[in-house]
């Protein structure tokens, strides 16, 4: 059987055709989905780069933030470090009990207050102390060398003279630590305060 020119033309164009189609289906459209996902990352990534900008700006701010707050602790605990060593016997609190007694009775009588007896107290108003001064005395001691000298002061007068007085005790240098007190009426018509301070 003759094959027409037609046929012929069919015979050579569809190995070819069918060549191309193979290449479509199993290359260029899997090559093609490809390179379709990698250009909607990067359109994706292009899009979210400001956003990741403005993270980055509000870590950094964060960060600064946190900075500033770490060295303002830093600065309040050097001040309260600097003030401890003063009230155990630093540098400038290098007085001598006597000295500092005849402090805290002037800031009594400053404040309407009157001083009926001031004497050193051993193990008075002990059993009161709470455990944070309990380690506030012992850590004096082991900077100090010793415990902080005790006395008991017998004073008359009003609350609000008084209460001036526990805040005003340490406000310039630290003078005393008030660990007990106590109140008594009197029918006199005064309340009699008995103040133990640590020295």
């Amino acid at each position: 059987m003759t094959s027409s020119p037609r046929d012929k033309v069919l015979a050579m164009i569809l190995p070819a055709l069918l060549t191309g189609l193979c290449y479509l289906y199993f290359y260029y459209y899997p090559a093609q989905q490809t390179l379709n996902k990698q250009h909607d990352a990067l359109l994706n990534l292009r899009r979210n780069a400001p956003n990741v900008r403005m993270q980055l700006l509000q870590k950094q701010q964060k960060l600064a933030e946190a900075e500033a707050e770490l060295k303002a602790v830093n600065d309040e605990y050097a001040q309260v470090e600097a003030r401890w060593k003063a009230l155990a016997g630093g540098p400038s609190s290098e007085r001598l009990p006597a000295e500092k007694i005849e402090q805290l009775t002037a800031l009594l009588i400053r404040n309407g207050m009157t001083v009926l007896e001031c004497k050193p107290a051993q193990g008075e108003g002990q059993a009161n102390v709470p455990p944070a001064l309990q380690a506030v005395a012992k850590r004096i001691g082991e900077q100090t060398g010793g415990k902080p000298a005790q006395y008991r002061l017998r004073v008359a007068g009003s609350y609000l003279g008084l209460l001036r007085v526990l805040e005003r005790v340490n406000e310039r240098e630290p003078v005393a630590i008030p660990i007990s007190l106590s109140m008594k009426e009197h029918e006199e018509g005064y309340r009699e305060w008995v103040l133990v301070v640590w020295i």
